[in-house]
Formats: structure tokens, sequence, C-alpha cells
């Protein structure tokens, strides 16, 4: 998760103090309390918006933080106004995505904090970060230019704290030898556009004979049903394993020949850079923020989106050559580390910050 890595970075600095706030004691929380930091719960599912806020402003009063940065739209709608009110000289929020396709109540409780966290941030934010050019450049369009900043999602280059969950095996996950092993890791909801990697394993299967092929599904979501039953209608259900949501990525990236990210949009997707850092050659959509990371042809291969068939031929072309995968495996992380770490990362959060305050860096 960014924001983790974010942070883990920031505390290492001996200039700044760290406090971290979630809404929710999931997946970021305890990375968090594993990493000490220090790290405030108020719950969203026992407290409404109102005592939320008014929780997160006596925070303020008692801490007099200089900065207060938001991610996500809630905590941006509830952590921006409190801010406000408790007067934080700098108030910035991060935008990792633009809209994703919701539907029912989900996609009207989305529209009311969208609408709300525009208004919020128009009226008390001091800065924006996008976390590619792509999304930089459309907040540009909607808030003063001055305001607004891309930084790059980055990844801790170390990894030696994962060394404990290097121990699944292909069999352990359905998958027996021998078999080419296409992976995936992203929530099943519309914008992973999952459903086009799945006609694409059916075009390998049923038209160019690729019966070794296995596609690795990890996550969980409101498609996941839906999916299995595409799967099940494309008669390739042999050939697909979803996995749910799984806490040994870093392992299970080693299982995979290709990582596949059939994305409709993205920001810098932390998925990606994890998959590159373990050397997993990359097929992924030229959407977003995807080839600001991967240079077609260098460091992996760009397909458009929502295209089985060319997203089919490009997982061909690397299933036919080692060679292929072993250059976009090495330039893939040598990419990586050189320009996408979390160091650097927070070094340029950091001098964000103290633009916005007026001081030096």
């Amino acid at each position: 998760m960014q924001t983790a890595q974010l942070l883990v970075e920031l505390q290492k600095d001996p200039a700044l103090h760290v406090e971290a706030i979630v809404l929710n004691k999931g997946m970021l929380y305890d990375r968090l309390i594993t990493a000490g930091i220090n790290t405030h719960l108020i719950d969203e599912n026992a407290l409404n918006s109102f005592e939320i806020s008014k929780r997160l402003y006596e925070f303020n009063r008692r801490w007099r933080p200089d900065v207060v940065h938001t991610h996500r739209i809630k905590e941006n709608c509830l952590g921006g106004l409190a801010a406000a009110w408790s007067d934080v000289p700098v108030i910035l929020h991060t935008v990792h995505g633009l809209q994703e396709a919701l539907s029912g109540w989900e996609h009207v409780k989305w529209k009311c904090y969208s609408l709300m966290s525009s208004q919020v941030t128009k009226r008390v934010a001091s800065g924006l970060i996008g976390v590619s050019n792509d999304i930089a450049s459309c907040l540009r369009k909607r808030f003063p230019e001055t305001q607004v900043t891309c930084i790059h999602n980055g990844i801790m280059n170390d990894l030696s704290a994962q060394n404990d969950m290097l121990g699944t095996t292909r069999d352990q996950i359905g998958i027996a030898e021998p078999a080419f092993v296409v992976g995936c890791v992203g929530r099943l909801s519309p914008v992973k556009g999952i459903e086009y990697l799945l006609r694409a394993v059916s075009l390998l299967v049923h038209e160019r004979g690729m019966q070794s092929i296995q596609a690795a599904i990890v996550g969980g979501g409101p498609l996941q049903r839906s999916l299995e039953a595409l799967a099940q209608n494309l008669a390739i259900s042999g050939h697909v394993r979803f996995l749910g949501e799984r806490h040994d990525v870093p392992s299970l990236l080693r299982l995979f020949d290709v990582f596949a990210m059939p994305s409709l949009h993205e920001g810098i997707p932390m998925a990606l850079l994890e998959a590159m850092r373990a050397g997993c050659p990359v097929v992924a959509s030229a959407v977003g923020g995807i080839p600001e990371v991967i240079r077609d042809g260098d460091d992996g291969m760009l397909v458009p989106a929502k295209d089985p068939s060319a997203l089919a031929h490009a997982i061909g072309t690397m299933q036919v050559s080692a060679l292929n995968r072993a250059r976009f495996s090495e330039a893939g992380r040598a990419r990586v580390t050189a320009e996408f770490g979390a160091g650097r990362m927070a070094v340029r959060t950091k001098e964000f910050y103290l633009d916005l305050l007026g001081r030096p860096r």
C-alpha cells in the first residue's frame, strides 16, 4: 500500500514527526502497527461522519500538526474539514485514481462523497498530489496549477522482511506442472478488467491450443461470482484459479511466468511495482499511469485496454520466448529500483510539504 510505504519512509526522517489516523481496522492499520507507526483508529463502523470529524478535530487541536495529508475521498471530506476547523497550516490530498464504475447504492454514496470532496478540496486544500502525470493533468483542469504536483508511487526495495513468505508452491494453489502461469493481482471490480484476461485465456486455449496456460487471479471483490461464471461459460474453469485475498503476494509473484494487468484505468498501481520488483515480466493495458512505468518493449509489453485478442497475443509472445521473459524481468526490476523507490517518493513528498509551508527545503 502506497500510504504505508510513504509513512514508513517519512518516519525515518528525524526532522519529521508522523502520526497516522485510519478509519477501519484493515490491512493498512495492521501494516502501520507492524511498522511501528503511531496509529490511531477512529472506527467508521461505530461512528457517524459528524462523530468522526469531531474526533479528528480533537486530535488536531491536541497535536497542532503543520500538515494534514489525506488519502481516499471520505478521508479527504472529513479530514480536510476537521483540519480547516482546527487551523492546520497545510492541508493536502493525494488522488490515487480516477472514477471507478459503480452501481446502485455504492454509486450514490461514491457520488455524494466525490462531490463533497471536490468542494472541500476547492475551499480548504493547500495542495494536491496526483500519483501519475495522467492524474495530475486531470487535476490541473479543475484546480489551480500551482496547487498540483505529480509524485509517483514508490516501493521499498528491501525484501528481507518478506523472506518468511517465500515458501508458497504451485502445488499449494492447485496448479500442477507443467504449466505456464499468468498471474493477476487486484480487486475484482470492473475497472480492473479481469473479464478481458479471461477472454484472452479462452482465445489461447481454444484457438491457439495453449493447454498449459493457468491464470492465477489474486484478490476479492464484487465481481467474483460473475467472473467465475464467465470462466465456466468460456469453458476455461480448469485453466483459472481464483485465489481470493492473500497475504503472501510476494511469494505468489515468484510462481508467475507472466504478470497481467488488464485494467481499464490505473494511477501508478502498487501491484505493478511489486511484480516488477519481484522480476515478473509484465503485460499490461496502456492506460492511465501504466505507460509512465512500463516503456513498451523495454520494460514489459503494453496492449490496448478491452482487447482480449491483443492481450492473448502478448501473453503468447511471452510464452514462446524465455529470452524475452528474462529480458523484461531484468529490465523491469532495474526500472522500479531506479525510478520508483519509496525513499524517492518520501523525499519529494517532504519537499512539497516544505514548499506549501513556505519553508526552505
